[in-house]
């Protein structure tokens, strides 16, 4: 279930444990190099945040509204010593934030899906889907397909 503050932001209402934070949403010394490039402090906060979420769920934030996950936004905003309320400001720039999750693309060496990949997928959940009863088996592979994918993107 999602709901929405009144400046129309997205908060996601599922939890995320201590440990997956701490695993996935650490900030590193590389990553507090990349932050500091950011000139704004409400866009260090952004950027930190995208950094942390794309980590933790293995995807950006949806811009619209933006995305936010309350424990994962404090968690960041703990890291670079910043109030979360600052991300209401970065929330309003969808440029900034598309800019960014460039940035964080090619830092990590991410790629994004084109449609090549996607017709990939396409052609591997029908191969798969004639096979498996369960679609959770289903969700189960095309995941690992697509982990694959960006395993041999980042090589």
């Amino acid at each position: 279930m999602h709901y929405t503050t009144k400046d129309g932001e997205q908060l996601m209402n599922y939890s995320i444990s201590r440990q997956q934070l701490m695993k996935h949403a650490s900030l590193t010394q590389q990553d507090m190099e990349q932050i500091a490039r950011c000139r704004r402090s409400y866009n260090r906060l952004g950027f930190a945040y995208q950094l942390g979420f794309l980590r933790l769920m293995n995807r950006f934030p949806k811009q619209k509204p933006f995305e936010i996950h309350d424990d994962l936004l404090t968690f960041i905003g703990l890291q670079i010593g910043m109030e979360p309320d600052s991300i209401k400001k970065y929330a309003k720039r969808r440029e900034t934030i598309s800019e960014h999750q460039a940035r964080i693309r090619h830092y990590l060496k991410k790629e994004q899906l084109d449609s090549a990949k996607l017709k990939l997928l396409e052609q591997f959940l029908f191969k798969a889907a004639c096979r498996f009863d369960q679609i959770a088996t289903l969700g189960g592979h095309a995941g690992f397909l697509l982990s694959a994918c960006q395993s041999a993107n980042t090589r």
